[in-house]
């Protein structure tokens, strides 16, 4: 479908407006300047219709059950993030989710015309059911598609959680400007997420680029995955946060803090310091590992990872620079935070279903 078909569908249901550019223009001072740069009739601009529904989304990890309303062009009207209980069963999660996804339904005074949902570990998307997760036992499988269109009546698209943040880079970050980057989410495992041409490279399943579960050390420790030295054994957050603040008897919240305290502080010792520079090394490696595959050099570093500060963003990209196998690419490689930081999947699960809509591959005459 081509763009002005996509387009002429929203607006005949009501979802955009096509308007002269002035009158587009005038919503805000930063265009009125531009206006007055670049004087003389202004070219017709798409803007969302008052009457445009909302999309509902939802963000479950492991940790953490965010529900959210979006409206068409990515703006937040609600947001409620909830803590998960260790060890929470497969039914309290299921009641959990309803029970969020109804109260957020019921707050909102517009239409909701589908739901989003992002999830860690495979999914198939066809079904939407979350099929396996490592990390979350008694979970999976889950028809996720089924439990929550039964009692809300709507359509309902599930995606891993990284891809959904790629997704949310696409349309409202990085993406606006480059149409090739990978998004590498870093938390308790390390994913990642490849786009080529602006678009998600996907398989089927949907499993969001398992990064943290490629071998760095085939003699190394035993990974709950079944292989031995994986990379997030490594790397992953709450592991390495707390070799830290054990060895600087601190007690960090997260691993940014633990690595600026690394980095910065007179009074951190030898160790605390190897352990910093041990981390960046390692997660060079599995990035450069997936720029020498791919030929993509712009990364995202998203999740947890977001909050490091500019300077272990800079050593991480001296680091990569330094082992990335073409001598043409080194000086081209980039490494930023996402957009949103660490509610990026958060935002990403109403992408899944806004990429459906701005790809045309979503018929908006049978939505709600």
């Amino acid at each position: 479908m081509t763009i002005s078909n996509i387009v002429n569908e929203m607006v005949g249901l009501g979802l955009v407006e096509v308007v002269p550019g002035d009158a587009a223009n005038s919503k805000s001072a930063a265009s009125d300047t531009a206006t007055q740069r670049n004087p003389g009739p202004q070219p017709e601009k798409i803007v969302l219709a008052p009457s445009a529904p909302n999309v509902l989304a939802i963000w479950l990890d492991k940790l953490h059950l965010t529900t959210s309303v979006f409206a068409l062009n990515g703006e937040p009207s609600y947001q409620v993030v909830q803590s998960l209980p260790a060890g929470i069963t497969r039914s309290d999660l299921i009641e959990k989710l309803l029970t969020a996804a109804e109260r957020a339904v019921n707050r909102t005074t517009k239409n909701i015309i589908g739901i989003g949902v992002a999830v860690p570990g495979i999914v198939n998307p066809a079904g939407g059911v979350l099929e396996q997760v490592i990390g979350f036992p008694g979970i999976a499988p889950l028809p996720l598609r089924s439990i929550l269109s039964e009692r809300l009546k709507l359509p309902v698209y599930v995606a891993n959680e990284i891809n959904a943040a790629a997704l949310d880079e696409i349309y409202f970050g990085y993406g606006r400007e480059q149409d090739n980057f990978i998004y590498i989410g870093l938390t308790k495992g390390v994913g990642a997420a490849i786009v080529s041409g602006n678009r998600l490279v996907q398989s089927n399943p949907d499993i969001g680029g398992e990064l943290g579960h490629i071998s760095i050390n085939f003699a190394g420790e035993l990974c709950e995955c079944g292989n031995r030295g994986c990379l997030e054994l490594y790397v992953s957050e709450p592991i390495v946060t707390a070799q830290i603040s054990a060895a600087a008897r601190c007690d960090f919240p997260d691993l940014a803090s633990a690595l600026t305290y690394a980095r910065q502080s007179t009074l951190a010792n030898a160790t605390v310091r190897e352990l910093r520079w041990d981390f960046l090394s390692k997660l060079a490696i599995g990035i450069t590992n997936i720029c020498n595959i791919t030929g993509i050099v712009k990364i995202i570093l998203g999740h947890n990872a977001s909050l490091f500060d500019a300077a272990e963003m800079a050593e991480l990209q001296d680091l990569v620079s330094q082992r990335i196998l073409f001598d043409q690419l080194r000086n081209a490689v980039q490494i930023i935070p996402s957009e949103h930081r660490t509610m990026s999947s958060a935002h990403g699960a109403a992408c899944i279903l806004l990429d459906d809509i701005f790809r045309g591959r979503l018929d908006l005459s049978k939505t709600p």
